[in-house]
């Protein structure tokens, strides 16, 4: 007879810590912060912060990594919503950096890259506003970075110049 009320002693006991440890862990999660998940969507605006502080630093104290760091917070936003409002700036601004980093880096590569986004904008959103001046930083990359008339030519006339097909 001990046994059994020793037993039931110790369920009751089993039972009253089960409810407590299940209030009290409610209570914790209640108090402790919520972490709710941010619109995990890409953003413009941390890929121009991104760029700034690039920019901010000294040419000799950029690495290859860095811009990539900022193409790649650009290419997220035109890859993850292509319509969105700021996909053919983003496209630009990649063209840019591609552009600036093969000057930065004596690179020529980095210039037909830079020429290919170029492409890439005029091809996809033809009706951005950056379609122009993207036609004429063609032309000038052809121009002053990779001295090739030619194409420069082509490329100022509105035409689209013909791209090396070793570098592809």
């Amino acid at each position: 007879m001990l046994a059994v009320i020793f037993h039931a002693g110790r369920l009751r006991l089993l039972v009253i810590a089960g409810t407590l440890f299940f209030l009290f862990s409610g209570i914790c999660s209640a108090a402790a912060p919520q972490h709710r998940s941010r619109n995990t969507r890409p953003s413009y605006a941390h890929a121009q912060k991104m760029r700034e502080a690039l920019e901010g630093r000294p040419e000799r104290q950029r690495t290859r990594r860095d811009y990539e760091r900022v193409m790649d917070a650009y290419r997220a936003v035109y890859h993850s919503s292509p319509a969105s409002p700021r996909a053919d700036a983003s496209v630009s601004a990649v063209a840019d950096l591609l552009a600036e980093e093969g000057r930065v880096f004596q690179d020529d590569k980095a210039f037909h890259d830079a020429v290919g986004q170029y492409e890439y904008l005029r091809q996809n959103y033809p009706q951005s506003r950056y379609r122009y001046s993207a036609l004429l930083t063609i032309g000038e990359v052809y121009l002053q970075d990779l001295n090739d008339r030619e194409n420069a030519r082509t490329a100022f006339e509105g035409r689209n110049p013909v791209r090396n097909p070793q570098l592809r």
